[in-house]
């Protein structure tokens, strides 16, 4: 999941939040393998949190 956000272009930040760890280091040792066929289900599932988190986050618009 979090491979998967990244290669999607989601902030560090966002990405933590997500996986709902305390430090982003953390987040960052987790990867997997994708199929490109999932990369845009999984990233339309989490749009909506993405679009929440960017209340709190600076987002760079794409």
């Amino acid at each position: 999941m979090i491979t998967m956000l990244r290669d999607g272009g989601v902030a560090p930040g966002i990405m933590q939040l997500i996986a709902g760890h305390a430090s982003y280091r953390t987040t960052a040792t987790y990867s997997s393998h994708h199929t490109p066929a999932q990369r845009p289900l999984f990233l339309d599932a989490v749009q909506p949190i993405v679009t929440a988190a960017s209340l709190l986050f600076d987002i760079p618009k794409s």
